[in-house]
């Protein structure tokens, strides 16, 4: 059949090649970081020209183990990916519905502010550094009717103005504009701009930006005279900064408003045994942009609901609540975690599994936490799932072992054949 995966030897080398050229990492770069695939390549280039290899043990139990550590290196690499957006349009499609904010509230009309410094300028808990490439800054907020209205106003507000790529005139070398984002990064991350070309005041300003993420860039030209262009992107894991270059010299890149999108919320479930309460405690704790086994942040924190027979509280971000700590990579496990808020709002665990709610009304000496799901504290199996005791992993090793041996002696024996 035309086009199929053939059985014949000469169809398995043809297949063998092709995938061959397609591992070689070391003739196409964009491959490296299937690394892991090396050695299966050179296995498949031998082990079908080589009679040593014509072998089910020699030959295809060898490919399939050293293909997991392939397909995960795979995984990984596409995990982080990172795609870039010239339209809002096309951005908004991708993103949903993305926060958004400007620059109004800092400027308005033909007023200007400077952000030279190397705190930049901090809104909406992002943070802006213009770098002039000279160990100086720039940067700047400017009201639409600002020196021009055709360089300041494309009908869209205020702005802010990062750095040209070079400039005589203001002295500026290697000019860079760096974004931080808030506290967990973004997963999306977007802005409205056009360029002012200095010494100017027709708007004829335009250049070809480029954004950097995490080594990837992508590039926008900007109009002349109207109008604005869009330079975002999107990635599967979050980004905690980008940077922002122009390419021809005097002119300045200009943003008007910014768009951005952060992972989903969340949830973490608490159980403590309680010593003093009836039965278990429980609590959900909601966070975004958090990553396991870092220490938690009030950025991080959206919600905290409690419950027992004894005390029920609700915190929610805009209660200020204290919050520190560590959840762990492996869950459900113990851990260490503080929250507080005002009045007998408190959460305290652990890592010995101790724990206190409100730290007068409710203690115990058995917790856990888990993403998700409610987890059972230590040493007490989860609620509709059977405790699995020693004797029973035995009885399923000694059968897994058998199944494999079964496997093994059918393999044989197609080789044979």
């Amino acid at each position: 059949m035309s086009g199929a995966l053939g059985r014949s030897r000469s169809g398995a080398k043809s297949w063998i090649a092709a995938v061959t050229e397609r591992l070689d990492g070391f003739r196409y770069p964009l491959l490296t970081p299937f690394a892991p695939c090396f050695p299966l390549r050179r296995l498949l280039h031998y082990s079908f020209r080589e009679p040593k290899f014509h072998t089910v043990r020699g030959n295809y139990m060898q490919i399939w183990r050293l293909l997991l550590p392939c397909l995960i290196a795979g995984s990984s690499a596409l995990s982080g990916a990172t795609t870039f957006y010239t339209s809002l349009a096309s951005f908004t499609t991708a993103v949903g519905t993305p926060l958004t904010f400007g620059f109004n509230g800092l400027v308005s009309g033909g007023n200007f502010l400077h952000f030279n410094s190397a705190a930049g300028l901090s809104q909406n808990s992002f943070q802006f550094v213009g770098t002039n490439g000279s160990g100086g800054y720039y940067l700047g907020a400017e009201g639409p009717t600002y020196f021009s209205s055709a360089d300041y106003n494309r009908g869209t507000g205020s702005s802010i103005q990062g750095p040209a790529a070079t400039s005589s005139f203001y002295g500026i070398s290697n000019g860079q504009l760096t974004i931080t984002m808030p506290a967990g990064g973004v997963t999306a991350f977007g802005i409205q701009l056009w360029d002012v070309l200095a010494n100017d005041s027709s708007g004829a300003g335009t250049d070809s930006v480029r954004m950097t993420v995490n080594g990837a860039s992508g590039t926008v030209v900007t109009p002349a005279y109207s109008g604005t262009a869009f330079i975002g992107f999107t990635s599967s894991t979050p980004v905690t900064s980008v940077t922002l270059t122009g390419t021809a010299p005097e002119e300045f890149p200009t943003i008007s408003n910014v768009y951005y999108a952060v992972a989903a919320p969340k949830t973490y479930s608490f159980v403590g045994a309680c010593s003093d309460c009836s039965g278990n405690a429980t609590a959900q704790l909601v966070l975004v942009n958090y990553t396991q086994g870092t220490a938690l942040t009030a950025a991080n924190f959206v919600s905290l609901s409690y419950s027992s027979n004894l005390l029920s509280f609700t915190l929610l971000a805009s209660d200020n609540p204290s919050i520190n700590g560590t959840l762990p990579v492996t869950l459900p496990s113990p851990a260490q975690v503080s929250i507080s808020g005002p009045g007998n709002k408190i959460l305290f665990t652990q890592s010995s599994g101790s724990w206190c709610a409100g730290c007068a009304a409710d203690t115990g000496t058995s917790s856990t936490w888990g993403l998700g799901s409610l987890p059972a504290p230590s040493g007490v199996a989860p609620v509709g799932v059977p405790a699995v005791g020693t004797g029973v992993l035995a009885g399923l090793a000694l059968a897994m072992a058998a199944l494999g041996a079964h496997l093994l002696k059918g393999s044989r024996r197609q080789g044979a054949a």
